[in-house]
């Protein structure tokens, strides 16, 4: 996992730091979190696919608490949005977090 900064000049009075989380798929959620929080940002914005599908039943409930979990405390950090990805569409109902 990596850290990439985009500096954007826009009409916004006073600068704004958005951090961009997507696709972790379940995984890796610790060091994203700890990236996150380095970063010191204003918002943070899930843009899907946090999670992961699966037949495998019990990885998907780990892909799932693990997705979860960066959100739970990605909001501790800063005011976190999430929009649904493909792969929280086809999770099992009795693994949906949200």
């Amino acid at each position: 996992m990596k850290l990439t900064t985009y500096t954007l000049r826009t009409k916004v009075p006073c600068p704004l730091k958005i951090v961009l989380a997507s696709d972790l798929h379940g995984k890796d959620y610790q060091n994203a979190i700890e990236l996150a929080e380095s970063t010191r940002p204003d918002l943070i914005l899930c843009t899907g696919d946090m999670m992961q599908n699966t037949v495998d039943y019990s990885v998907e409930e780990s892909f799932s608490r693990n997705g979860f979990r960066f959100m739970v405390e990605g909001a501790r950090i800063a005011p976190l949005y999430y929009s649904l990805g493909n792969h929280e569409f086809g999770t099992s109902p009795e693994n949906m977090l949200l």
